[in-house]
């Protein structure tokens, strides 16, 4: 292959190659990475961080998790789920509102929970975590983008 045939043969891969990492990109995007996304996973860290402290009953380490939860969930409460961007007006809009009530249930679960460490009752802690946890896949089905766990 001559010099001329190598730099077109390189610049096709490269442009091929540009053309198949932007496309990534923009799927990427499209798949809820969004400032949303981004807070649901630092919820998820501190969820399993206080279900471990539990475990111990290390309740500083569990009242410091739960109150970055408490402020997590109040700053992901005005966030639009991805999921609703591409749907109609109205149905954006009930969507939204049907997300805030989830995430006001999440708060109000959040502040029984501080309740329950603040009276250190163990046994109520765990029942509060598990009502917690099925809230938030229930949550995550009407919500999360399908693509999100890809």
């Amino acid at each position: 292959m001559n010099a001329m045939g190598l730099k077109k043969s390189l610049f096709a891969v490269s442009l091929a190659s540009a053309l198949f990492l932007g496309a990534t990109d923009v799927r990427a995007a499209q798949c809820g990475e969004t400032k949303l996304a981004e807070q649901m996973d630092e919820m998820k860290d501190h969820l399993k961080a206080y279900k471990n402290a539990a475990k111990s009953e290390d309740w500083a380490i569990m009242a410091e998790n739960r109150a970055a939860l408490q402020e997590l969930a109040d700053s992901a409460k005005k966030e639009l789920p991805f999921k609703a961007q591409s749907e109609p007006k109205a149905a954006q809009e009930k969507m939204q509102s049907n997300y805030q009530k989830g995430m006001t249930h999440l708060e109000e679960l959040l502040d029984n929970l501080e309740t329950a460490e603040n009276s250190k009752d163990a046994d109520k802690v765990m029942s509060l975590m598990q009502e917690i946890g099925k809230h938030t896949k229930k949550g995550h089905r009407a919500f999360k983008q399908k693509c999100d766990d890809e």
